[in-house]
């Protein structure tokens, strides 16, 4: 391949993969039917926060500032009359790290939901970023 067309695809390729980064589509995977996101674009999604946040770390440690509420990752289904109504309405899971969001996330996808996000790096990700937790009064 001539140098010319070997550069302009190599700058084409260079171009799309940072338009995929910062659209919706950055997400890290999507797998049992729920994605993952990272930091990064955790804290771009909530700049226009539109979905339901809620914390599934046990014990409770705190949370992040806008989480709509605090539910066991293990028992998150004995909790469904606090969850959307709608089974396609936007929900976003964390924990302090990932594995207690990951079970969260497959339980809801079980239960029916259609839009499940984990954010995959937790308080732990969204402290390394400056982040502040806050602290209900009796922890949930």
């Amino acid at each position: 391949m001539p140098g010319k067309k070997k550069s302009l695809l190599i700058l084409a390729l260079l171009l799309a993969a940072t338009a995929i980064a910062v659209t919706g589509f950055a997400y890290r995977s999507r797998h049992h039917g729920f994605a993952q996101v990272d930091t990064t674009r955790f804290m771009q999604m909530m700049k226009h926060k539109d979905f339901t946040l809620i914390d599934v770390h046990t014990p409770y440690q705190g949370e992040i500032p806008g989480t709509d509420e605090v539910l066991p990752y293990d028992r998150i289904a004995d909790f469904a009359n606090r969850l959307p109504r709608d089974k396609s309405a936007p929900i976003v899971v964390y924990c302090m790290g990932s594995s207690m969001g990951r079970v969260a996330a497959q339980t809801l996808v079980r239960m029916g939901y259609t839009h499940v996000t984990q954010y995959d790096d937790g308080m732990y990700g969204w402290h390394e970023a400056g982040g502040t937790l806050v602290y209900r009064p009796n922890g949930q």
